[in-house]
């Protein structure tokens, strides 16, 4: 009302009475703000607010008006400045969810890509609300990877998401791709073997990629052959699993846990090179690594019923028989390879 406001005016009056003998008179300052918020002033406004962040020392007061400075130079599109205000809030230990979320809105406005992230994860930390918290982790995280091209800021954004959501799938499968491409390997297979405990339903194909990483990136043929075990319990009938087994234990020198592979694959059908192949592994492991000729015998002698006349298969019976001392066998395994 027009009462109102020349009470105002007249309180306004004193007030700067009181500030040419007391520049920082905190109560003058006040009455100064409030009448130059009634009266849409942005001009006084900024400048008396200006002068109580330089006489305040405390720092959630300082915080407070570095966030009621920063909106004014918003509202009056001076948003360079604001953003420098709104980001100096944010800094400060005492700062508010309101400066943060202020930031992001005139970092979005300048395109200053870099500071929304940094906005939006300050927003995450000040939010007492998980689903917030979430949806602006995942925004700083995308804009990092997406945006920035700077995977390992996208990385720790998106390990700062699984610990506020841990049943986020698709946070976890952008992390899995952020580590792949810095070729973070180690971390990778821990998290996945980690998100396989967590997430039964995606647990096979979860282990099936940390036991192909392990082998083909990390040469760690233990933990290969674990990861794979593990799978292949539920999965009997996967030839792929069962031929990367094979491999691992190969790389292990794991020679029982190769002649299980190479038995298991033999079950499911292989074709006839693949059978021979197979049998003749599983004769030369048998010989040279566990040194039991008789049963190598069987096996090459199986692959010969499949390739009767093939010449490491007949080679390796010479040698077998020679050192047994098995005479007749030995020359017969000869007559063939003439």
């Amino acid at each position: 009302t027009d009462g109102h406001l020349d009470q105002m005016e007249g309180a306004a009056h004193l007030a700067f009475g009181v500030l040419e003998r007391h520049p920082h008179n905190d109560e003058a300052l006040a009455i100064l703000e409030r009448h130059y918020r009634a009266t849409a002033n942005a001009a006084g406004l900024t400048e008396i607010l200006g002068r109580r962040l330089d006489g305040v020392s405390h720092p959630a007061d300082k915080a407070a008006l570095q966030d009621a400075l920063g909106s004014v130079r918003a509202r009056g599109q001076d948003n360079e400045r604001a953003a420098e205000l709104f980001r100096q809030a944010v800094e400060n230990p005492a700062s508010s969810l309101s400066a943060a979320r202020n930031w992001a809105r005139v970092s979005e406005v300048l395109g200053h890509t870099e500071e929304l992230c940094m906005a939006r994860t300050a927003e995450a930390s000040a939010s007492r609300v998980k689903a917030h918290q979430a949806a602006a982790t995942l925004e700083a995280a995308d804009l990092w990877r997406d945006a920035l091209g700077d995977a390992s800021r996208a990385i720790a954004a998106y390990r700062q998401l699984l610990k506020i959501d841990p049943e986020n799938s698709a946070a976890a499968s952008a992390l899995f791709q952020a580590l792949e491409q810095e070729e973070e390997w180690s971390t990778l297979v821990e998290l996945l073997r980690q998100e396989a405990a967590r997430d039964p339903s995606r647990r096979r194909a979860l282990l099936k990629r940390s036991a192909r990483i392990s082998l083909e990136e990390l040469a760690d043929s233990e933990q290969a052959s674990h990861d794979l075990r593990a799978v292949l319990k539920e999965q009997p009938e996967d030839a792929e699993l069962w031929a990367d087994l094979a491999t691992a234990c190969r790389a292990a020198g794991d020679w029982a846990g190769l002649l299980q592979a190479d038995q298991e694959l033999l079950t499911l059908g292989p074709n006839k090179e693949d059978a021979v192949a197979l049998r003749l592994e599983m004769g030369r492991v048998l010989h040279q690594r566990l040194r039991r000729p008789e049963q190598a015998v069987e096996q090459l002698n199986l692959a010969l019923t499949l390739s009767p006349h093939h010449k490491e298969a007949l080679r390796r019976l010479v040698e077998i028989h020679t050192r047994q001392e098995a005479w007749p066998q030995a020359a017969a395994a000869i007559q063939a390879l003439l």
